[in-house]
């Protein structure tokens, strides 16, 4: 089977994922899709602080520094989707990904195709507009397989 990567990003969060074979396709579904990385925006990183004060003393720095404007979030949105980019290619080079699904909103999804190009070169890469990063793994499969973007799942192949 091919090596399928879907990546479902948005603002704040980005989530990886291969689709795997079942170990048992006869008492199992398979493919199932698997979620095996997260990267998080840089702007975003303090609500994965460890502790509340963590987070606010991040949040009142950002807000007394004078040059923190448009462009100093720009920056950090260039980065993030650079992080994507970076952890998709070392995905590659430990998978051998033969297709890319990019899931994201309309307007972040040109940065990342961009940022893919360069990183992951004659990989086929497949499009979704649309955000669906608050789907199950379940969920998502199911919905990039009704799309047509990833196979479907199979029942085991053992009945009673």
């Amino acid at each position: 089977m091919n090596q399928y990567c879907v990546i479902v990003a948005n603002g704040t969060k980005t989530r990886f994922f291969t689709l795997e074979n079942s170990e048992f396709p006869e008492i199992e579904s398979s493919p199932t899709l698997v979620e095996t990385n997260t990267v998080v925006h840089p702007d975003h990183d303090a609500h994965h602080a460890k502790s509340p004060r963590a987070e606010e003393l991040n949040v009142s720095a950002k807000a007394q520094k004078p040059g923190y404007s448009k462009a100093a979030s720009q920056a950090h949105d260039r980065r993030y989707v650079k992080n994507i980019a970076n952890e998709a290619s070392k995905l590659n080079q430990a998978q051998h990904i033969s297709a890319l699904v990019l899931v994201s909103q309309k307007r972040m999804l040109g940065d990342l195709r961009s940022a893919m190009k360069n990183k992951l070169q004659g990989v086929n890469t497949l499009e979704l507009a649309k955000d669906l990063s608050k789907l199950s793994p379940w969920e998502l499969h199911n919905y990039l397989a009704k799309e047509k973007l990833l196979p479907e799942r199979k029942k085991p192949t053992h009945t009673h």
